[in-house]
C-alpha cells in the first residue's frame, strides 16, 4: 500500500480520479493502480465533475483527446489546486500536452499506456504535489507569524492575496503560477517580524530613523525567504523585496523602475494599496470605492504599473467581491 501523508493524515491511501471515455483504458488503470491507490473512474465529463464535487482527489489522470477533456484539465487546475494532474495524450498531440502543462499539469503519459510508465509517473506526480503542499504549509505558517506580530494584518493579507491572484490571472498567468502567487503574497510583509512594536504600531508621524526601520522590512523579508529551494518561497522573497518599489523609480529599497521590478512585485503593489485604501486605519476612515479608484488612477505610471492598474479597474467588481 502506498501511503500519502499530505494534510496530516499518515497512512492515507492516495485517491486518484481516472477520466477517459474508453472503458478499456479505465480497466487498465484499475488493474495497474487499484491495489496501491484508491481509484475512482469517469468516462464522461459530467461524471468526472460530479466525483470532483465529493471527496477530494490527490491526483487526476485525464485523457485530453477532445476539447471537453482538455476543459476538464483547466477546471481541475483552477477549482481543485491541491489535485495533481497527469495528462494522457496521443504521441502527436503536442499542442494539447503543452496547453495542459501551462494550466498546471505535472505529468504526461502517451497512449497506449504502459504499466511501468503509468506507475512511475503517478508516484512522481503525487510526490511533486506533496512537496508543493509542504511549501504552501510553510507559507501559511510564516504568514501566521506576521499575524501574531500584528493581529490586524490577517484580513488585509487575505484580501491582498485574493486580489493579487485575480490580477495575475487577468494578466495571463497560468493556473500554477496564479496558485503560487496567491500563496506567496501573504508573506510580503514577513520582514515586519524584525520591526519594533513601537515603530510598527506608532500612531504619530515616524521619525526619519523610525521610517528607515520600517522600510527595512523589505530587505529583511527577502533575506528570510531568498535562499529557499522552493519556487513559492523564492517568489515570496521577490515580492517582499519589491512591493514598495515604484514604477517611476522613486520607491525603495533599490529604486528600481518599470520592467526592472518583478511583475509579482508590481501586482502586489497595486493590490496592497487597493486593499489598504478600502480599510479603516487609526488615522483615517476607509476610502469609498470611487475614491480609492481615483487615487490609484492618479498614480498610474508613477507609483503603479499602468497595465496592472488597468487590469484592476477592468475587473474592480470581481476584486471587491473577493475582498468579502
Amino acid at each position: 500500500m502506498v501511503s500519502y501523508e499530505a494534510a496530516g493524515r499518515p497512512g492515507e491511501r492516495a485517491r486518484i480520479l481516472a477520466a477517459d471515455e474508453r472503458p478499456e483504458e479505465l480497466r487498465f488503470v484499475k488493474y495497474s493502480l487499484g491495489e496501491e491507490y484508491e481509484c475512482e473512474f469517469a468516462n464522461t465529463l459530467e461524471t468526472a465533475r460530479k466525483k470532483l464535487i465529493g471527496l477530494p482527489f490527490h491526483l487526476a489522470l485525464c485523457e485530453i483527446g477532445t476539447a471537453d477533456e482538455r476543459g476538464l484539465v483547466e477546471e481541475i487546475a483552477q477549482d481543485h489546486p491541491d489535485t495533481a494532474i497527469v495528462v494522457v495524450a496521443g504521441a502527436d498531440d503536442l499542442h494539447g500536452v503543452q496547453h495542459a502543462f501551462r494550466l498546471g499539469a505535472c505529468g504526461y503519459l502517451s497512449k497506449p499506456l504502459g504499466l511501468g510508465p503509468l506507475r512511475i509517473t503517478v508516484a512522481s506526480a503525487l510526490r511533486h504535489q506533496q512537496l508543493k503542499q509542504a511549501a504552501r504549509e510553510i507559507a501559511v505558517r510564516l504568514a501566521s507569524a506576521i499575524e501574531m506580530h500584528n493581529p490586524e494584518a490577517q484580513r488585509h493579507l487575505t484580501g491582498v492575496a485574493s486580489v493579487t491572484a485575480l490580477l495575475g490571472s487577468k494578466l495571463g498567468f497560468d493556473a500554477n503560477r496564479v496558485a503560487l502567487l496567491r500563496a506567496a503574497t501573504p508573506m510580503h510583509d514577513i520582514g515586519t517580524v524584525a520591526t519594533p512594536d513601537g515603530v510598527l504600531h506608532k500612531r504619530e508621524r515616524l521619525t526619519d530613523s523610525e521610517r528607515e526601520r520600517m522600510r527595512a522590512h523589505t530587505t529583511v523579508g527577502y533575506e528570510i525567504l531568498v535562499d529557499s529551494e522552493t519556487e513559492l518561497l523564492r517568489m515570496a522573497g521577490r515580492i517582499a523585496l519589491t512591493h514598495h518599489e515604484r514604477f517611476d523609480g522613486s520607491g525603495y529599497p533599490q529604486g528600481l523602475r518599470g520592467q526592472q521590478i518583478p511583475i509579482e512585485g508590481r501586482i502586489v503593489a497595486v493590490a496592497d494599496v487597493f486593499d489598504a485604501l478600502l480599510s479603516d486605519r487609526h488615522h483615517r476612515p476607509a476610502f469609498t470605492v470611487e475614491e480609492a479608484a481615483q487615487l490609484i488612477v492618479r498614480r498610474r505610471g508613477t507609483q503603479f504599473d499602468p497595465e496592472v492598474v488597468d487590469a484592476l479597474l477592468d475587473n474592480i467588481g470581481e476584486a471587491l467581491a473577493l475582498r468579502g
